[in-house]
């Protein structure tokens, strides 16, 4: 609960009260931030041929979105992008990676997150587990644009 109060800015009765984006952003965190066991996705690229599809590995970490190639590797902060630089997350087959590379892959598995200056493609193992993400960061944008006002 601390690291959301912090990531958010929280005070404490908006926690006592149990605010509806509290109880959401914990189940979420929850969910998705367990440093131990990283989501898995497939990473594609732009072109194919030169980079193909790896598997990465997802956390959320103290503010940032780490991908990895294996669940037990550090977090680099080379790959990753602090969520207050997130601008965009969609589902489908919305960026010219996704579009080009994952042509068998259903659109409702297609994760895009947009940042400042780089895009992360992604394909998700479920929709579920894409939509659950799509959230989770997009909750993220939400607030740090209610932040900049």
């Amino acid at each position: 609960m601390y690291q959301l109060r912090e990531m958010f800015k929280l005070e404490e009765s908006d926690i006592e009260n149990g605010s509806e984006i509290i109880k959401f952003l914990d189940n979420m965190a929850s969910a998705i931030s367990n440093e131990k066991s990283p989501q898995k996705f497939i990473k594609h690229s732009k072109n194919p041929n030169q980079t193909p599809p790896s598997v990465r590995h997802l956390v959320v970490v103290n503010h940032r979105l780490y991908w990895k190639e294996r669940p037990q590797d550090s977090n680099n902060k080379v790959k990753s992008f602090h969520l207050a630089r997130i601008r965009q997350v969609q589902i489908g087959k919305v960026s010219k990676a996704l579009k080009n590379a994952a042509k068998t892959v259903p659109d409702n598995r297609c994760l895009c997150i947009r940042s400042d200056h780089a895009t992360l493609d992604l394909e998700a193992e479920s929709p579920q587990v894409a939509l659950k993400w799509m959230e989770f960061l997009s909750g993220f944008i939400r607030h740090f644009e209610f932040l900049d006002g």
